[in-house]
């Protein structure tokens, strides 16, 4: 995927490519959406590590 023009050109380029990655997963998997674990939270302290 090139990056040719103007930066909003590559933006546009990347979400065609991840709507169609998207449509592909759908046609593999179907449309039938799960829902996460209710149990998985990522750790209080985890953010701090990367603010600064």
């Amino acid at each position: 995927m090139a990056d040719v023009g103007s930066p909003g050109t590559g933006c546009a380029a990347q979400l065609s490519e991840v709507l169609d990655l998207l449509a592909r997963a759908r046609n593999l998997f179907g449309d039938m959406v799960v829902d996460p674990p209710g149990d998985i939270a990522p750790r209080a302290d985890a953010a701090g590590q990367w603010v600064t």
